[in-house]
């Protein structure tokens, strides 16, 4: 015999099945909405963001850097003379 109780509602299904990205831009106030229904934790969220975040860290580091470089290269010229 299935308990109808235990069986996951579609929302839930749905929230489940949501990839960290989608996740990651889901607009506060469905963020909120959901919180308050339940298919959603604000603990799942920030977990989600956080292996976004370190999903994105390596990339981010290697940009910085470049700029980083980019601008001691352009501190390093010299500025023309006016004449």
């Amino acid at each position: 015999m299935i308990c109808v109780h235990s069986m996951p509602s579609p929302i839930s299904l749905r929230i489940n099945s949501m990839s960290d990205l989608e996740l990651c831009y889901l607009p506060a106030t469905e963020a909120i909405a959901r919180f308050k229904a339940k298919p959603l934790s604000p603990v799942e969220l920030l977990a989600a963001l956080i292996r976004r975040a370190e999903e994105v860290e390596p990339v981010m580091k290697k940009l910085n850097g470049f700029r980083s470089n980019l601008l001691k290269k352009r501190k390093n010229m010299k500025k023309p003379e006016n004449s």
